[in-house]
Formats: C-alpha cells, sequence, structure tokens
C-alpha cells in the first residue's frame, strides 16, 4: 500500500474542513500542478454539474465510476474496470475510447449520444451541458501511472482532485491508505459504527474502525494471486496457476461437497490448500478477534432504541457486518461459511461465530459519493465573491476563432487577481486574467457557437450566450479595472532604461497597468492573441508527458517552451536603490502581425506592473532566489 498524503508544502496548504465567513468554491493548485490534492470546499464539483467520474488507482486494476450529481447524491451510476494506464499514452491513438465504454460515453455526452466514441464527438455533446467540464476524483494506491489520467482527458476541460486518507476518516493515522480509509466509510454508511473491512485485492488488506468510526488500524499480506505468483516465480518446476483454474478448482469442491484433503498427492491441490488455508485461517482468527472485542463493548455500553430507518450518524453496528471487497472477495466470503463452503476441512473451532459476511463491490467509488454530499456547501453560505467565482465555471469563451469552456481557477488575493483556466476546443489551454475575459465572454455572446454544434436546438445557443454574458456583467462589477473601461484615458507611460543595482539593465519602469486602448480592444474582443500558438498550447506536450509535477528551472529555453508554467511565480527587481517584490500574473501571447514576442505581466506587492520579456522573466526570477528570504509574503 502507499501513502496517500501529500508533501510537506501541499499539507500545509490544506486547512481544516470549515465554513468560513468566506468559502471558495473553485481552485487551482498554485504551482500549477494538473492533479490537485484535495482542499474542501474548493475541490467540490459544481452545483449545477450533470455527473462526476471517480478513479480508484489500484496496483492491477483501475475501478472507475460515473456519478449522478448532486441532486441524486452523487451516487455511482456506471461502473468499470481496466489495466492502469500505459505510460505515456500513445498520442496518436484516440486512447481515452480504450478506457471509456460505449456506455459512460453516452453518458457524458448526454443521451443523444450514439455515434462512434471519440475524443472529438464528446467535445462536441458536452458543450451542450450547462457545466461542459468534469471533475474526475482520484483515490490512489499505485503510483506508477495515475499521473497519465490527464493525458487521457488532455483535449477534455476537466478538474482532477486526489482525494486523502483524511478526507474519508478525519483522524487516520499518517500514512494510511486512502483507500482503506474509504471502505471503512463506506462500511459506516451501511451499517454504522465499529466496522470491519476485509479488502481482497492484490495485497489483502483488513480494516478496523471503533465505536466513534475512528481509524483503530489493521494488517495487509499479500493476496491470493500474489501468493500464487510469488510460488511459481521463486520456484524452478511449481507451475503458475491463474484465477481461472483457482476458481475452476474450488467449485469442484462445493458443488462435490468434497474439500481439499489437507495431505493432498498432486502439485495443483498442494499449491491449492496450502495459500487457501493459511488465508482462511487468517481470516478467522481476526475476525473473530474483532467480534469478541465489538460484543463485549455493546454489552457495556448498551444502545439506546432507535425508531425508524437511521441516517449514517445515527447507526450502530450491533448486527457485527463484516465487509468483505475486492476482486477475491467472493472467494474469501466462501473461507468465512460454515464448513468453509466445503472448501477446506475444518474443525469446529475454525469459523467464528456471530458476525453477518456481507459482500460488496466497489465500496470505495462510493465512499467518495459519501464524501461529495458531506463536503457539499450550499450557494446560500457563499459570499457574492465565491459565487461569482463559482459561476465563472462552465461559462464558454471566444478567443479569435477558438472556442472553450472555464474549468478551473488559480486563484489570487481577489478576483482581479485571479487567473481562470481555459480548455479550448482545439485542445490547448490557457490561463486569462479577468480583464481578457470580460472580452472573451463577450465575444462569445455576440457570435455564440459555431457551425459545428449545428445540432445543438437554438434555446441551448441562446443560454449559452445568455450566461457568458452574465459572467462578463458580473466581472464589470467586480473589477474596478474592467469597470472603467468607458472613461479609462491614460496611456501606459514609456519604458526608461536605469541601471540597478541587483545587476543587469532595468529595461521598463514599472507601469500603471494596461493602456486604455488594450482595455477597450479587450472588451470588444478585437484584442489579439494566437490561441494556438505553439508556446502557449500545452496540450501536445502534455498529452505525450504529461505537465512536469514541479515548474522547470528559470532558464530562457524552459520559458519559452512552458510559458505558462511560470505564472504565479515570485519574482524581486531593483528600481533604483529600492528592492521590490511581486508576482507573475499572467501570461500573453505572442501578437506576430505586431511583431511583438510573448511577454508575462507581473504584479508588484505595491500595487504597480509591468510586462516582462523572456529574458526578465529569467533574470528576476534568478534575482528573486538571492532575495527571497527577504520577502515577506513568503514568510
Amino acid at each position: 500500500m502507499t501513502t496517500n498524503k501529500p508533501s510537506a508544502t501541499a499539507a500545509a496548504a490544506v486547512p481544516a474542513n470549515k465554513n468560513d465567513d468566506v468559502i471558495s468554491i473553485a481552485s487551482g493548485g498554485d504551482d500549477g500542478d494538473v492533479i490537485e490534492w484535495s482542499k474542501w470546499p474548493e475541490s467540490n464539483p459544481h452545483y449545477d454539474s450533470p455527473h462526476v467520474i471517480s478513479v480508484v488507482c489500484g496496483n492491477s486494476r483501475y475501478h472507475w465510476a460515473i456519478h449522478d450529481g448532486y441532486d441524486k447524491d452523487y451516487f455511482p451510476l456506471l461502473f468499470w474496470k481496466t489495466t492502469p494506464l500505459e505510460s505515456p499514452l500513445d498520442a496518436n491513438e484516440d486512447t481515452l475510447s480504450k478506457y471509456l465504454p460505449p456506455r459512460a460515453y453516452e453518458m457524458l455526452g448526454g443521451p443523444s449520444f450514439k455515434e462512434e466514441p471519440t475524443t472529438a464527438k464528446l467535445i462536441q455533446h458536452i458543450t451542450k451541458q450547462r457545466i461542459p467540464c468534469f471533475h474526475i476524483y482520484m483515490v490512489v494506491t499505485n503510483e506508477d501511472s495515475f499521473e497519465e489520467i490527464p493525458n487521457l482527458f488532455a483535449n477534455l476541460p476537466c478538474r482532477f482532485i486526489r482525494m486523502q486518507a483524511v478526507d474519508f476518516l478525519e483522524d487516520a493515522y499518517v500514512g494510511a491508505g486512502a483507500d482503506r480509509c474509504a471502505n471503512l466509510r463506506a462500511a459506516k454508511h451501511l451499517y454504522g459504527n465499529p466496522a470491519l473491512v476485509i479488502d481482497g485485492g492484490t495485497a489483502m488488506t483488513w480494516s478496523a474502525s471503533d465505536e466513534k468510526g475512528q481509524f483503530r488500524g489493521g494488517g495487509i499480506t499479500p493476496g491470493l494471486g500474489m501468493k500464487f505468483r510469488a510460488m511459481h516465480e521463486n520456484t524452478g518446476k511449481l507451475p503458475f496457476l491463474g484465477n481461472y483454474q483457482v476458481t475452476e478448482r474450488l467449485k469442484q469442491c462445493m458443488d462435490s461437497e468434497k474439500p481439499l484433503d489437507t495431505f493432498p498427492t498432486n502439485t495443483v491441490d498442494a499449491m491449492c490448500v496450502g495459500v487457501l488455508r493459511e488465508t482462511a485461517l487468517n481470516l478467522c482468527a481476526l475476525t473473530k478477534v474483532w467480534v469478541d472485542k465489538t460484543k463485549t463493548y455493546f454489552e457495556q455500553n448498551p444502545q439506546p432504541e432507535k425508531e425508524g430507518e437511521q441516517d449514517e450518524k445515527g447507526k450502530t453496528n450491533e448486527e457485527l457486518h463484516v465487509c468483505l471487497t475486492g476482486g477475491d472477495a467472493e472467494v474469501l466470503e466462501q473461507l468465512l461459511m460454515p464448513n468453509h463452503s466445503h472448501i477446506l476441512e475444518v474443525t469446529t473451532s475454525d469459523v467464528p461465530t456471530g458476525a453477518k459476511i456481507v459482500r460488496h463491490k466497489n465500496m470505495s467509488s462510493h465512499a467518495i459519493g459519501h464524501v461529495l454530499m458531506e463536503k457539499y456547501v450550499s450557494r446560500e453560505k457563499l459570499s457574492p465573491l465565491e459565487v461569482m467565482r463559482h459561476d465563472l465555471m462552465g461559462l464558454r469563451v471566444l478567443n479569435d476563432t477558438v472556442r472553450g469552456t472555464i474549468y478551473d481557477l488559480q486563484r489570487g488575493d481577489d478576483i482581479a487577481k485571479d487567473s481562470c483556466k481555459v480548455k479550448y476546443d482545439d485542445g490547448s489551454d490557457d490561463l486569462v486574467d479577468p480583464a481578457t475575459l470580460y472580452g472573451y465572454l463577450m465575444a462569445f455572446h455576440k457570435s455564440g457557437e459555431d457551425s459545428s454544434f449545428a445540432d445543438l436546438e437554438d434555446e441551448g445557443r441562446e443560454n449559452h450566450k445568455k450566461i457568458a454574458l452574465g459572467g462578463a456583467e458580473k466581472l464589470v462589477e467586480m473589477v474596478p479595472a474592467i469597470k472603467s473601461l468607458t472613461t479609462a484615458t491614460n496611456k501606459r507611460p514609456l519604458a526608461t532604461d536605469s541601471a540597478t543595482p541587483g545587476g543587469g539593465s532595468n529595461k521598463k519602469a514599472k507601469t500603471g497597468g494596461p493602456s486604455a486602448q488594450e482595455l477597450k480592444e479587450i472588451a470588444l474582443g478585437t484584442r489579439k492573441t494566437t490561441p494556438k500558438s505553439a508556446a502557449r498550447n500545452l496540450s501536445s506536450s502534455k498529452k505525450k508527458a504529461g505537465v512536469p509535477a514541479v515548474t522547470p528551472k528559470p532558464t530562457k529555453k524552459n520559458v519559452l517552451a512552458n510559458p505558462l508554467l511560470f505564472v504565479k511565480r515570485r519574482v524581486s527587481k531593483y528600481f533604483d536603490k529600492d528592492l521590490y517584490f511581486g508576482v507573475v500574473d499572467s501570461y500573453i501571447s505572442p501578437d506576430e502581425s505586431m511583431g511583438e514576442g510573448p511577454l508575462w505581466h507581473v504584479i508588484y506587492d505595491d500595487g504597480d506592473n509591468e510586462d516582462y520579456d523572456a529574458s526578465d522573466m529569467v533574470t528576476q526570477m534568478k534575482d528573486y532566489e538571492v532575495n527571497k528570504e527577504k520577502d515577506a509574503k513568503k514568510k
């Protein structure tokens, strides 16, 4: 089992799950990572999302599910399993169709999706929905290839949220597997506390919670398949017994009621009885210990009588349900039945009494739905600012001739310093500041969807345009720079050169922001950018090799190759003898028609701002490394 615990830096950024006065509902990772650690309620789905996706990344299988939306309790509707993702994914094929069954395409794309399952057609269909983007929740036990999941959905607007053990059990010990905690959470929902869950996966685990639902602990041992494989791989002559061979042999024993001889005279039976007897004795012993302790607790703490059906918090597991899950759950269940279901020879003390053995599939998927319901925050509890941030999610935009969807935010100190993440319909990505976003929303309001969505009904087209206009109007209300567009008259001051103590030349003086003409171009949607530019299009590299987990070193080559990954970096710069700190706020793609190269907009902590070119970026990021201990915001 692997540890589902973020790094010290990430962990420090995850606050307690409390509803403060100002609640955030949309937030990207500050470091630009594609996969976010869960942080509630920021990681909640959009209220209007018709579905969410979950995936439990196990050692030998990925367990996927599509869940209903909030109005139906995020209940999982469709389940399927795949092998772990290939690494790297083949960018020349529509790899998504390898991992999503046709029914999944239909559910995600809407009931009218009856065509061949391809990503291009799915994109066309999901844009008809009010929220044409997906939230994908991940429980990870296998670290090897889960980072390929964003590449699988590279052309779709998605948020990827990795859930933690404490999401399911708040007191989970450091190092507890998120999958084990998820299983206990599902057992609590089904039967109440205390709970015992035995998971027959690649590794067999057992996990217990106490009467308060706190993680008591558990154990880990090789699973059935691992034991059979180990005997074959570590000996010279023992054969490999696959799942089919073993289950067929067990079926023969149960049908004939002739158990495996404890002293067999053939190799296959000798291997089966060795593995199964060891497993059965372990299961029976640990179940008996749990039953005895749980019985003693209830005898010493009689529970009050309860009337009617109880919710999760009111349930107690007085009937001593023991939950089995995982790929080997059916075999484990038979081993815990009276007479070991005639699979093994038994003595009267082998099988525990008093427990109700129950088998459940997809417990972790159900637990994810329970957590999403628990973390749900109603609109009434959100501040106006957070309502606005929430409502921007899923809006359609138009950048020049390319349409896209807002699917996430990188949060600043306020809405004016936020950056919206946009996934364009051609698969490229963008980070957009509020002023630019206003222009994109107004452009979409004017033009709407293009001819490729001919089958989108007029009402749907008008609704997309209407909500884009609503988003633009809210930006005008809340961002002063946009609100003052019609009255802005001051041009940006000319750049001047001056020597700086920090080394190098000061190519640009600090300025007061975009000129009135630039803001008007943004508002009218006439400011030119290059949405398909190689510098801004992260999807081509992301589909092949994934977005780096950490920001690359500040070299000119890296800055030009990965321009968006340096957004939100801290910088420092000397003006005369004074040192100023700031943050890279946004990226401005090159305008080749005007002979302009790429620029990065920097906002200094005192409110002034200017644009850096690639050389400036390298110089001032390196300067920050020298001066970062003086940075008050870092402290």
